[in-house]
């Protein structure tokens, strides 16, 4: 794990399992803010899931989002708007994720 402080490892863990039959995997870097999961669907774009620290003072911006889905391009631009999300809740992670793919799909 890349964030030596992070403190949500089992949600994390969870999101990744359950995201892996779409291909997902552990997409986190140490200069970004939290830990994170991607799928690179064609060369240049990914969706990618930056899963927060449990404790909300630990947050980049204390007591917001615990998790963010984003569609982007080579560029690190969005394709489709991010979406925030408040709970750590797997099921609306995956609906998140089908409505993003059935959207690019378009």
């Amino acid at each position: 794990m890349t964030h030596s402080d992070y403190d949500n490892h089992e949600f994390f863990n969870e999101l990744n399992e359950a995201l892996a039959p779409l291909g997902f995997e552990d997409y986190s870097y140490c200069n970004d803010v939290c830990p994170s999961i991607g799928l690179e669907i064609v060369k240049d774009m990914l969706i990618q899931i930056f899963v927060e620290y449990k404790d909300p003072a630990l947050r980049e911006c204390e007591g917001e989002e615990a998790l963010v889905i984003c569609a982007l391009d080579g560029m690190n631009d969005n394709i489709v708007d991010p979406v925030l999300l408040l709970n750590f809740d797997v099921k609306r992670v995956q609906e998140e994720v089908a409505h993003i793919l059935a959207t690019l799909a378009e």
